[in-house]
């Protein structure tokens, strides 16, 4: 084992612990003792972490760590490759622009940020896995830490909604451990690298055998197949795709919303990665082909929830849901250019929907309402936040020069020929339409209730611990990294596939026309039937169509039926596809 190269996993797996326990310290020092030198000490040492592994990942190596000295399979492998890096530099901005966020306000305490860094640290953990029974144990530690953030405001219902997430985050986390134990009967390891080596021996068998006296009626190919759809399953409800999306919207609208942009902006997308890293070492085609159109049917489901919503904050967690329906596709298509797709589009949203979180959340927390249809005349009073929510807006609903429009370009460039790429255009339109009703709320005259709110309280920093510039600044870097994404699209895009092959492994250059009329052309009629639709949804007829749409919506038990049947479908699909 080479040192040098075990310290920056070690290094970044665990200084959010080290800030966790610096920040529970400050149940007993003044915050200036423990609450900010925690945030300097993981943020430092994160950064040092992604520096030191970047030489040797752009060579196309990992670095590796294992713990007790015990490697693969017998030990606790952790590793930071190309995509982990990538990840964990998104989640460093990220993370840190919604700390920044909660120190404008005195409620957040020791306790908050003490669990604000385990759920980093557990989002690390998923990234450096290389055991799937340890990704359970993130995926738990991940839930727990949520589970307490989701409900730190403790009204009812942010603990409804902290419920609801634990009770499906649980149940679909036991189909996963049966999952596990169905692969570990088969294999006889829990590493993802000897399971996918044993998966391919015993699929190249000549008869195929019994699952290990175990399920006597079962051959190895269904048993593996239902394995893996198993745990698909569970790590798609994690990253709310329909059917099993159901916690996430109301986890949004009752979370503090510093914590709704790190769920939506990372800890969704967390369960992707960890996926692609499953995937990535075992082949299962037909299970890629079905989740191409999941991600079809789930970038219109979510947007069409979304569009019908008055809650400001719901309608962001619907559309969290819609966009991870453009990951998930692109995922699925596979290749060089669907997967690099992905981890752009992945980068993108984690941008442009913190941001959206980040600036709906403070001007609706001003006002004391998020109510879209009675909000107006913002602007006035948050000329800033309405210049960082118009950026992520256009984004979001693919104007040129910004973050969305290049990722959707991506997406086009790897499902064009699909037929599930109709879905996302027409998802496509949908999001437009959305975000200029949501804009509604920063233009047009503010109420008289609202106005004398506003007026009474004039100071945007009132009662911060850290000046607006310092809160401001990491909105201003997430408004950058959109800006960039769009204006030089095909260098991120490069230095994507060179932190994922290495230079040695990079792919034969090939041409995206990142502006070419038809991109243009798409993005125009998207906009414009967005408009159109915005309209509809404004007018008394939309309200009032909006209205008996929401009361549509579905329960507990509604949800956890849903998740239910999601599986029973997954695990059909599965049995009979691999």
């Amino acid at each position: 084992m080479n040192p040098q190269s075990e310290l920056p996993v070690l290094i970044i797996l665990f200084a959010p612990l080290i800030a966790a326990i610096l920040s529970l310290i400050g149940k007993f020092l003044p915050p200036r003792y423990s609450i900010t030198p925690a945030f300097l000490v993981w943020l430092g040492g994160s950064l040092w972490a992604i520096y030191a592994a970047a030489p040797a990942i752009l060579y196309g190596q990992s670095l590796e760590y294992s713990l007790g000295g015990w490697a693969e399979p017998y030990g606790i492998s952790l590793s930071i490759n190309g995509l982990t890096w990538i990840a964990t530099f998104t989640d460093i901005v990220i993370a840190s622009a919604a700390w920044l966020a909660t120190r404008r306000y005195r409620r957040f305490g020791a306790l908050f940020y003490f669990f604000f860094f385990m759920a980093l640290f557990s989002l690390q953990g998923v990234l450096c896995s290389r055991d799937i029974f340890n990704l359970f144990v993130w995926f738990e530690v991940l839930s727990l830490s949520s589970f307490i953030l989701i409900s730190y405001d403790r009204s009812l219902s942010s603990h409804l909604a902290a419920i609801r997430y634990l009770l499906i985050s649980s149940l679909s986390i036991i189909f996963f451990l049966v999952g596990v134990w169905i692969l570990y009967r088969l294999t006889g390891s829990l590493s993802l690298m000897e399971i996918a080596e044993s998966l391919q021996s015993l699929n190249s068998a000549a008869e195929p055998r019994d699952f290990a006296g175990a399920l006597p009626f079962a051959r190895v190919q269904s048993a593996a197949g239902l394995a893996l759809a198993l745990i698909t399953a569970a790590i798609l409800t994690r990253a709310a795709i329909p059917p099993f999306h159901t916690w996430l919207p109301d986890a949004h609208t009752a979370a503090p919303y510093p914590v709704s942009a790190l769920l939506s902006g990372f800890v969704i997308k967390a369960p992707m990665i960890a996926l692609w890293r499953i995937f990535e070492l075992i082949e299962f085609p037909q299970l890629m082909e079905g989740l191409v159109w999941l991600g079809g049917v789930t970038a219109v489901w979510g947007v069409a929830a979304a569009m019908v919503q008055k809650d400001a904050k719901k309608l962001l967690g619907y559309h969290s849901v819609s966009q991870m329906g453009y990951i998930l596709a692109a995922f699925g298509i596979g290749g060089v250019i669907g997967r690099s797709a992905a981890l752009f589009y992945i980068i993108a949203h984690a941008l442009f929907k913190s941001l959206l979180f980040l600036t709906i959340g403070h001007v609706t927390t001003r006002v004391g309402t998020r109510n879209v249809y009675k909000i107006r005349g913002l602007r006035r009073f948050f000329p800033f936040y309405t210049a960082t929510f118009l950026i992520a807006a256009a984004s979001i609903s693919g104007l040129p020069l910004l973050a969305g429009f290049t990722g959707k370009v991506l997406v086009s460039e790897a499902l064009h020929s699909h037929p599930a790429y109709l879905m996302l255009l027409a998802a496509g339109v949908g999001t437009a339409a959305s975000f200029i009703k949501l804009s509604a709320i920063f233009f047009g005259k503010a109420s008289d209730a609202h106005l004398l709110i506003l007026e009474s309280s004039p100071a945007d920093d009132r009662g911060s611990k850290i000046s607006a510039g310092e809160a401001h600044s990491g909105l201003l870097v997430i408004a950058a990294g959109c800006i960039a994404m769009g204006v030089v699209p095909h260098l991120i895009h490069h230095y994507i596939l060179l932190l994922l092959h290495g230079r040695a492994g990079l792919p034969t250059s090939f041409e995206i026309s990142w502006y070419s009329f038809g991109t243009l052309l798409k993005a125009g009629v998207s906009i414009g039937g967005g408009f159109l639709l915005a309209l509809l949804l404004l007018s008394p007829f939309g309200k009032g169509l909006a209205h008996r749409a929401r009361a549509m919506s579905v329960g507990l038990n509604g949800s956890l039926r849903m998740l239910v049947s999601g599986f029973v479908l997954v695990l059909l699909y599965g049995l009979f596809t691999y």
